[in-house]
């Protein structure tokens, strides 16, 4: 399963889940970023060491 790092209202991250939605892929969505706060966490600058958009793992 595909697993998104990113917010909602993030226009690279509204392309990725129109692709993940149009190829009818199954994903699951962990918010990230301003409001929430995750890209500080290891996990997520592990992925995305400049913390900048959104990660698909």
């Amino acid at each position: 399963m595909i697993t998104l790092w990113g917010r909602n209202n993030s226009t690279n991250v509204k392309k990725v889940l129109l692709t993940l939605e149009e190829l009818e892929l199954p994903y699951e969505q962990i918010l990230a970023g301003r409001e929430f706060g995750i890209n500080h966490d290891a996990d997520f600058l592990a992925m995305n060491p400049k913390r900048a958009g959104a990660v698909v793992a």
